[in-house]
């Protein structure tokens, strides 16, 4: 793990280093919106930064990271389209970073290339707080819309949601749905869906869409999460795979 994160920031730095060369002779590229989820970060916890890119293939959009302070981390990366609620394809860049000490940082700016140039982001100011467990609330959750058994070759959808029953009501703020993704098994093509409006106010945090590419058996081990002061506990998945 501590080798990939290394490949990441070189390979953000060697490419930043080589843009800079030609920003200059760019137009300005598509619109690009940015936001931190939490609003307040925490040592040792994740937190997304969010790039919503106004470009609708993300094959066709590339982006570069600005030096990253040694004690931030990648942890998860994720480049996919996302569809407004009135039908306009974006793309979407989510990093997914842990801190491991507190205090304010200035994160230079980001650079998004597409066909129509490069958009430099602004600064980003980020100030993250020590960590806290003297509180600490525990959402359970559980899997939705997952079958016992299905051939290979077939494609299902499901979702995780806040089980209401053991957890109370829906916490009012949830960390995104990249925060949730599971590491993806061998054999199987697993990929998230974006969740609607109605879905958020009704718990569901994560929606994946699930291909096996051969008979066996689909596991998700059960994980627990901490994210600021909350702990997710998330069961285990298993889906019996039959042949085609």
């Amino acid at each position: 793990m501590g080798a990939r994160r290394r490949i990441y920031r070189y390979g953000f730095l060697i490419t930043f280093f080589i843009l800079t060369i030609t920003i200059y002779a760019q137009d300005t590229g598509s619109s690009v919106s940015v936001t931190v989820n939490p609003q307040r970060l925490i040592v040792n916890n994740p937190f997304t930064l969010s790039f919503l890119v106004d470009y609708p293939v993300p094959g066709n959009v590339s982006f570069v990271a600005p030096q990253i302070p040694d004690f931030i981390v990648i942890d998860r990366l994720i480049k996919m389209p996302k569809t407004a609620e009135n039908g306009q394809v974006q793309t979407s860049i989510e990093f997914s970073l842990i801190a491991s000490e507190s205090g304010r940082i200035t994160l230079e700016p980001f650079l998004i290339e597409t066909t129509l140039g490069i958009t430099e982001t602004n600064p980003l100011v980020l100030e993250i707080h020590a960590e806290n467990r003297n509180f600490v609330t525990t959402v359970r959750f559980v899997w939705e819309g997952v079958p016992q058994e299905m051939p290979a070759g077939e494609r299902i959808t499901f979702t995780l949601r806040v089980n209401t029953q053991r957890s109370g009501d829906v916490p009012s703020q949830l960390p995104p749905p990249a925060f949730f993704m599971p590491e993806v098994p061998q054999g199987v093509i697993l990929s998230r869906s974006q969740l609607s409006s109605q879905e958020i106010e009704n718990g569901n945090v994560l929606k994946l869409m699930l291909i096996p590419l051969e008979a066996g058996s689909f596991f998700l081990p059960a994980r627990i999460l901490l994210f600021g002061e909350m702990r997710y506990e998330i069961p285990a998945l298993r889906i019996r795979l039959t042949g085609r």
